[in-house]
């Protein structure tokens, strides 16, 4: 293995003080997954796919970032005016490992979004996962030939979001995986084909799920348990150290979508965990709502949304939505869409957050 060299003191101080500097006039959303310790029965390709990260990681995480970002809600992040110096904390897919950190955002006086699909709450296969298995059980192949004779027949075939062939393509997995996750391929239809080439093959992604369970309804319910319970020695008495919000119903790319498609993801995934009484009339603290009013784009990308994006969201009554771009939040939300704020996010990969922040920030997008 390559050495790893030590930062020096000087090294540290320089971006220690230009994080500083940023946080002058920048604030900052975390991102994160799954939450789930390494143990020799964890599958370390999977727990990579899902940006799995140890709580010990999320507590340095935060440690580091507490002398420059004071850490509140995202609810109160998305409104504040002057948006410098603040820290939110989000986690998205509704991994149930996430509860986890409830002990150490309480230690660090801090509380998080947790963004949740509607569909997989209630107990439905997330439809990466359905790729997940199909890389994992070698069906690459297999599938992409029950793909072109499926029906319905206006199912986009592999060739139109790629020059590669699709004997390539079966040979790269990586390249399979992103394929499926274009703006050329409707999310929805081919769902709809991995479902039935999965029950073809008698085949279920129930393995991968083997130390990275979601949040079930009932297990979300003893999950606002004891988020209630939790806040009751909360120390920051004002806000629920965890809140939930919508990330759609099945967690589909938006941009691949119809109009329609995208307002149905979008509504619904709103209207489930809002209805039977799954969220909705849960008083987590001082009369605050269980379901944030800001919204989790699926893959947070630019290229994940589209004009019509924004049009379904205010037309769903969301007044923020977030993205993952890698980026820091300016102090004043400038950017919008429709009325629609844009809340940038960082997903941290390294266990310096700090150097990594201060490397990174400015090469992301425009």
């Amino acid at each position: 293995m390559p050495h790893c060299r030590q930062k020096s003191a000087q090294e540290k101080w320089n971006s220690h003080k230009r994080l500083e500097i940023l946080a002058r006039s920048h604030g900052i959303i975390l991102l994160y997954h799954s939450l789930q310790a390494a143990t020799d029965s964890l599958d370390p390709h999977r727990a990579s796919l899902i940006h799995n990260i140890t709580p010990t990681l999320l507590h340095q995480h935060l440690t580091d970032l507490a002398p420059f970002f004071q850490f509140t809600s995202l609810e109160k992040f998305a409104h504040a005016a002057d948006k410098s110096g603040l820290c939110a904390i989000t986690f998205d897919d509704g991994y149930a490992n996430i509860l986890d950190a409830l002990p150490l955002l309480k230690t660090h006086h801090a509380s998080a979004t947790a963004f949740l699909n509607a569909s997989v709450v209630y107990g439905n296969w997330h439809w990466r996962d359905k790729v997940r298995a199909i890389i994992h059980h070698h069906k690459v192949a297999d599938f992409y030939q029950f793909w072109r004779t499926a029906t319905p027949t206006e199912i986009a075939t592999p060739t139109t979001a790629t020059t590669a062939t699709p004997t390539e393509i079966a040979q790269d997995n990586k390249r399979f995986y992103r394929h499926t996750k274009t703006v050329a391929v409707n999310s929805q239809n081919l769902d709809s084909v991995l479902t039935a080439f999965l029950c073809r093959e008698k085949l279920s992604p129930q393995s991968l799920y083997n130390g990275f369970p979601y949040l079930t309804q009932t297990a979300l319910q003893t999950a606002l348990q004891t988020v209630m319970h939790t806040n009751a020695a909360n120390s920051l008495k004002n806000d629920s150290l965890m809140r939930f919000g919508n990330h759609t119903n099945r967690h589909y790319l938006l941009a691949s979508l119809s109009h329609e498609q995208q307002q149905a993801e979008i509504q619904d995934g709103h209207d489930l965990l809002n209805g039977n009484d799954l969220l909705n009339g849960n008083d987590l603290l001082n009369g605050q709502d269980c379901l944030s009013d800001c919204f989790s784009i699926p893959f947070g990308g630019s290229d994940d949304i589209n004009p019509q994006t924004w049009a379904c969201l205010k037309n769903s009554g969301y007044h923020s939505a977030l993205m993952s771009r890698q980026r820091l939040q300016p102090r004043r939300s400038f950017r919008s869409h429709n009325g629609i704020q844009i809340l940038e996010r960082w997903l941290p990969r390294a266990p310096d957050i700090v150097s990594e922040i201060v490397a990174g920030y400015g090469q992301g997008e425009a």
